[in-house]
């Protein structure tokens, strides 16, 4: 049986992006650190609402991307 991949290579990128977005949310970081959404709030000069809700869009992109992919798929 070939190896085929589940993820291609932009997928892999935005999981792993993802996965940042992620972590500074579940592990405090100091309000200097770059990825503290306060930071990117600030840096972005927008709501921190607006930024959860660009994160939020964007993690639900992924999963319906990836999910919809064949080795998912339910049903005939």
């Amino acid at each position: 049986m070939p190896s085929e991949r589940v993820l291609s290579l932009e997928d892999s990128a935005s999981v792993e992006r993802l996965a940042n977005l992620r972590n500074p949310l579940s592990h405090l970081r100091n309000v200097n650190n770059s990825s503290n959404l306060t930071r990117r709030s600030m840096n972005a000069d927008q709501e921190v609402s607006d930024v959860l809700k660009a994160d939020a869009y964007f993690a639900i992109g992924i999963a319906i991307k990836v999910l919809s992919k064949p080795p998912f798929k339910i049903g005939s």
